[in-house]
């Protein structure tokens, strides 16, 4: 009598499985890591694509009787659209910008100082004090041999320099991002089927429900932070005229502000910066004036930057993309850390990806339910 023979399902044990899927995120990482310069093509192409659909849309629904308006030249008109709205942005502050950084060149800067002769003396007879009066360095000479290099025109020149290869590379950049963007825009579905190629079969639908939910948060947060970014421009400019700064002035300082904003936690400190700056140099004239000035401006600051931690920031990086403040803060850390300005600029919406894409696929591991309880999209 013969025995029958069992064939027993090879199955994998869970850890084993997680750990195949982490090590397949961090090849992912790896190659997206080595490829970053394509894929920040890509990806600044998805959101003009993303922001221009709309448009897209509209125009090539257009037509009389037999003609119908060509997709392709609507996905062509909408990136003229996009492009001449960034050219017209430009075209309004970049001359405003440019006649402030002129008058800043030709102030004497040994005049701006005399202003604080006073306050400056007490600091040194401070210095002195705790020195025991051995110390010979003058603070009023330091910061003038800081700031004067910065207004010089070997200083101008060598800034022109790099920025006449930031501007080649910036060509190729643009050419490439109008490129990816037009057909991302003529083809809608181009994006998904790119992404789909990649996934199993049977993950298909995992990587659609993704797609929406990235596509959803990512329109949210977008929209936030232009809001965001735009009522600080307005807020700061009519602050600073409120406090006597003239209205060109104004304009600059409440745009600088606003567009340095989108740097988390740094950006509003530039801002700041940047803005007494400017308040000071343009106002030698003010005289014993000049505290109460510098005083009023901080004021406008601290009350802006205040309405912007308790009402935008919550709003955009927690109703947004439903996540902890402490989370938000270590990951944008990380990302200074790894990729300076530009990683903590990109920090979030990175991450959003990230943890929709963790959701989907990598559910079982704790930590990851852990960080996307929240998320309800």
């Amino acid at each position: 009598m013969m025995k029958k023979t069992t064939q027993s399902n090879f199955t994998l044990n869970p850890w084993v499985k997680n750990i195949l899927a982490m090590l397949g995120l961090f090849i992912i990482i790896a190659l997206a890591w080595y490829f970053r310069t394509i894929l920040a093509y890509v990806a600044i192409s998805a959101v003009l694509a993303l922001v221009g659909r709309p448009v897209t849309d509209f125009l090539s629904s257009l037509g009389y009787k037999r003609f119908k308006f060509p997709r392709s030249l609507a996905a062509a008109l909408t990136i003229l659209l996009i492009f001449g709205l960034i050219f017209l942005f430009f075209r309004i502050f970049i001359p405003v910008i440019l006649k402030q950084a002129k008058e800043l060149s030709t102030i004497d800067y040994s005049q701006w100082m005399a202003q604080f002769q006073a306050p400056f003396q007490k600091l040194q007879d401070a210095w002195q004090s705790l020195n025991g009066g051995k110390s010979n360095v003058s603070i009023q000479a330091f910061l003038l041999e800081k700031i004067n290099p910065l207004t010089s025109v070997n200083f101008l020149s060598n800034f022109i320099t790099l920025l006449t290869g930031f501007l080649g590379n910036l060509f190729i950049a643009l050419f490439s991002i109008t490129f990816i963007t037009f057909f991302f825009l003529k083809e809608e579905k181009l994006f998904t089927n790119m992404l789909l190629v990649l996934v199993p079969s049977k993950k298909e639908k995992a990587l659609l429900r993704a797609i929406d939910s990235i596509n959803h948060l990512l329109i949210r947060y977008f929209i936030g932070l232009t809001t965001e970014v735009t009522f600080i421009i307005i807020l700061v400019t009519l602050g600073m005229m409120l406090v006597g700064i003239k209205f060109q002035n104004a304009m600059v300082i409440g745009l600088f502000a606003g567009m340095v904003n989108v740097v988390p936690y740094v950006g509003p400190l530039i801002g700041t910066s940047f803005g007494l700056l400017l308040g000071m140099v343009t106002h030698l004239h003010e005289g014993s004036g000049m505290l109460t000035l510098i005083l009023l401006m901080l004021t406008v600051f601290a009350i802006v930057h205040l309405i912007d931690n308790l009402v935008f920031q919550p709003w955009i990086y927690s109703s947004s993309v439903h996540a902890h403040p402490l989370e938000i803060f270590l990951v944008i850390l990380m990302a200074g850390s790894l990729w300076g300005i530009a990683g903590m600029i990109v920090a979030i919406p990175t991450y959003t990806v990230f943890r929709v894409l963790a959701r989907e696929f990598l559910y079982n591991l704790k930590l990851v339910k852990k960080l996307t309880k929240k998320m309800n999209v």
